[in-house]
């Protein structure tokens, strides 16, 4: 299951966070697993994440719509019926 953009983005930050602080510690292996791994996957995955909430976004919409027009066509055509003659009234 993907995780929510913000708690990606949560991460994202302490990466940062984590970074900065190898950094004026003089700790390359730690900058280098942030900087060329962990920072690059979390940045794919918010993306990934924004790409899959615009798209279940853009379905609702689309899904709306269609309904919309649907229930729209079928009251108008229920007006353009002729009205139903039951088998008693003939």
């Amino acid at each position: 299951m993907v995780k929510g953009s913000q708690q990606l983005k949560d991460e994202l930050d302490k990466a940062r966070i984590a970074y900065d602080k190898a950094s004026r510690e003089g700790d390359y292996e730690t900058m280098s697993k942030l900087q060329y791994e962990t920072i690059p996957q979390l940045e794919r995955r918010i993306h990934e994440s924004d790409l899959a909430e615009q798209k279940s976004r853009l379905v609702k919409v689309m899904v709306s719509n269609c309904y919309g027009i649907r229930s729209q066509t079928m009251k108008s055509q229920r007006w353009l019926r002729p009205p139903l003659v039951s088998q008693s009234a003939r």
